[in-house]
Protein backbone atom coordinates (compact mmCIF):
# COMPACT_ATOMS: atom_id res chain seq x y z
CA UNK A 1 0.00 0.00 0.00
CA UNK A 2 3.11 2.35 0.47
CA UNK A 3 3.73 2.46 -3.47
CA UNK A 4 0.27 4.67 -3.48
CA UNK A 5 2.07 7.36 -1.25
CA UNK A 6 2.73 10.74 -2.91
CA UNK A 7 5.09 12.60 -1.84
CA UNK A 8 4.99 16.81 -0.97
CA UNK A 9 7.94 18.67 -3.27
CA UNK A 10 10.12 19.85 -0.22
CA UNK A 11 11.72 22.05 -1.83
CA UNK A 12 9.08 24.04 -3.07
CA UNK A 13 8.50 24.67 1.11
CA UNK A 14 11.72 26.75 0.88
CA UNK A 15 10.80 29.63 -1.71
CA UNK A 16 8.50 32.63 -1.37
CA UNK A 17 5.28 33.33 -2.27
CA UNK A 18 5.40 34.78 -6.09
CA UNK A 19 3.87 38.51 -5.98
CA UNK A 20 0.83 39.55 -7.42
CA UNK A 21 3.28 41.28 -10.39
CA UNK A 22 4.83 37.77 -10.66
CA UNK A 23 1.46 35.72 -11.14
CA UNK A 24 -0.28 38.23 -13.09
CA UNK A 25 3.19 38.42 -15.75
CA UNK A 26 2.89 34.15 -15.23
CA UNK A 27 -1.22 34.12 -16.52
CA UNK A 28 -0.40 36.66 -19.33
CA UNK A 29 2.68 34.51 -20.25
CA UNK A 30 0.14 31.48 -19.81
CA UNK A 31 -2.66 33.25 -22.13
CA UNK A 32 -0.31 33.67 -24.70
CA UNK A 33 1.49 30.68 -25.03
CA UNK A 34 -2.15 29.54 -25.02
CA UNK A 35 -2.93 31.70 -27.99
CA UNK A 36 -0.01 30.61 -29.85
CA UNK A 37 -0.82 26.93 -29.53
CA UNK A 38 -4.37 27.36 -30.27
CA UNK A 39 -3.40 29.62 -33.45
CA UNK A 40 -0.07 26.85 -34.47
CA UNK A 41 -3.16 24.33 -34.45
CA UNK A 42 -5.38 25.95 -36.64
CA UNK A 43 -2.99 27.34 -39.42
CA UNK A 44 -2.56 24.30 -41.30
CA UNK A 45 -6.15 23.53 -41.08
CA UNK A 46 -6.95 26.91 -43.07
CA UNK A 47 -4.25 26.05 -45.52
CA UNK A 48 -4.98 22.58 -45.54
CA UNK A 49 -9.02 23.79 -46.70
CA UNK A 50 -6.99 26.30 -49.52
CA UNK A 51 -5.40 22.78 -50.84
CA UNK A 52 -8.44 20.52 -50.58
CA UNK A 53 -10.06 23.33 -52.83
CA UNK A 54 -7.43 23.28 -55.23
CA UNK A 55 -5.63 26.66 -53.90
CA UNK A 56 -2.14 25.51 -54.27
CA UNK A 57 -0.89 28.50 -51.40
CA UNK A 58 2.49 26.34 -50.95
CA UNK A 59 4.21 28.79 -54.01
CA UNK A 60 6.30 31.65 -53.28
CA UNK A 61 3.99 34.12 -54.71
CA UNK A 62 1.67 33.64 -51.96
CA UNK A 63 3.88 33.91 -49.22
CA UNK A 64 2.79 37.33 -48.13
CA UNK A 65 -0.97 36.22 -48.59
CA UNK A 66 -0.39 33.37 -46.12
CA UNK A 67 1.24 35.75 -43.56
CA UNK A 68 -1.64 37.91 -43.91
CA UNK A 69 -3.94 34.77 -42.89
CA UNK A 70 -1.62 33.43 -39.90
CA UNK A 71 -1.45 37.00 -38.74
CA UNK A 72 -4.80 38.29 -38.81
CA UNK A 73 -5.92 34.50 -37.11
CA UNK A 74 -3.53 35.16 -34.40
CA UNK A 75 -4.86 38.87 -34.12
CA UNK A 76 -8.52 37.26 -33.85
CA UNK A 77 -7.45 34.72 -30.92
CA UNK A 78 -5.52 37.56 -28.95
CA UNK A 79 -8.40 40.04 -29.27
CA UNK A 80 -10.50 37.27 -27.44
CA UNK A 81 -7.91 36.75 -24.77
CA UNK A 82 -7.35 40.27 -24.33
CA UNK A 83 -3.90 40.06 -25.90
CA UNK A 84 -2.37 43.28 -27.76
CA UNK A 85 -1.65 42.07 -31.44
CA UNK A 86 -0.53 44.89 -34.07
CA UNK A 87 -3.12 44.09 -36.25
CA UNK A 88 -5.72 45.07 -33.86
CA UNK A 89 -5.06 49.04 -34.65
CA UNK A 90 -4.95 48.34 -38.03
CA UNK A 91 -8.40 46.48 -38.34
CA UNK A 92 -9.88 49.35 -36.70
CA UNK A 93 -8.76 51.50 -39.24
CA UNK A 94 -9.33 49.63 -42.46
CA UNK A 95 -12.57 48.00 -41.57
CA UNK A 96 -16.15 49.19 -41.02
CA UNK A 97 -19.05 46.97 -41.02
CA UNK A 98 -22.79 46.58 -40.66
CA UNK A 99 -25.92 44.19 -39.84
CA UNK A 100 -27.94 43.91 -42.01
CA UNK A 101 -31.94 43.27 -41.69
CA UNK A 102 -31.05 39.45 -42.17
CA UNK A 103 -28.47 39.67 -39.04
CA UNK A 104 -25.60 39.06 -41.69
CA UNK A 105 -22.77 41.15 -41.53
CA UNK A 106 -21.38 43.27 -44.68
CA UNK A 107 -18.43 45.69 -44.62
CA UNK A 108 -16.35 47.93 -46.51
CA UNK A 109 -12.65 48.50 -46.12
CA UNK A 110 -10.67 51.50 -46.77
CA UNK A 111 -6.83 51.84 -46.75
CA UNK A 112 -4.88 54.34 -45.51
CA UNK A 113 -3.80 56.85 -48.00
CA UNK A 114 -0.48 57.16 -46.32
CA UNK A 115 -0.09 53.24 -46.96
CA UNK A 116 -1.75 53.15 -50.00
CA UNK A 117 1.11 55.20 -51.45
CA UNK A 118 3.91 52.98 -50.69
Amino acid sequence: MTDNVIRFPKEKMNTPPQSLDDMIADMERMRHEHADEVASSMIPQLIGLFMANGIDVDQHEYIKDVSMIVESTKSLLYKYMNIEHPFHEMVESVFEFNYNEDETVSYKYTIPSDMEEE
